[in-house]
């Protein structure tokens, strides 16, 4: 044979069975697993779906509590920021905050058991004057007022149209049986 024949075929392309001798014929094409490793001849194991998201929610898991060690712990300690510590009530607190306009803000402060008025503003803050400690807290225990506005007399006059009905008819939210005339 001439070495043109003998020469093997490029990858992908089926020599003739002619030009090798002792070749598996073409009706039995050599199959290869999909799930093989080619380079070192041993099956890949499968995965379950089961498996997956379980390491998926474990890594997930991690990732968010790395995230919140980075923001809580770490920016604090890089900022110089302490919080509260836990089950400790701190001494400076805020009770109340009322904006008076975009730049002007009144602030009823707790700070070491006495109530303090502060204004806050383009020059900073101010205090404005200390509060009696037992009005703030007889007006912070009582019930809020509700909202409810009184009717006004045209709105009762109507509603008492509505609701007084004729003597012998029904009232017009009860529906009438189909055998009345």
């Amino acid at each position: 044979m001439p070495a043109a024949e003998l020469a093997l075929p490029p990858s992908g392309v089926s020599a003739p069975a002619s030009a090798v001798e002792g070749a598996a014929p073409p009706s039995a094409p050599v199959e290869v697993p999909p799930e093989s490793d080619l380079t070192s001849g041993v099956e890949a194991p499968t995965e379950s779906l089961g498996w997956m998201l379980m390491r998926t929610l474990v890594v997930f898991g991690g990732v968010m509590a790395l995230i919140y060690l980075t923001l809580n712990v770490g920016l604090r300690k890089l900022m110089g920021l302490q919080g509260v510590p836990v089950g400790q009530q701190s001494v400076v607190s805020v009770v109340e905050r009322l904006a008076l306009d975009q730049r002007r803000t009144l602030f009823v402060v707790k700070a070491a058991g006495e109530y303090l008025l502060v204004g806050g503003g383009e020059n900073g803050l101010q205090l404005l004057s200390k509060l009696d400690t037992g009005a703030v807290e007889n007006i912070r225990s009582a019930p809020p007022p509700s909202n409810v506005m009184p009717l006004s007399p045209f709105l009762k006059k109507l509603i008492a149209r509505r609701d007084a009905t004729p003597p012998g008819s029904t009232p017009p939210s009860v529906p009438r049986p189909p055998d009345a005339a």
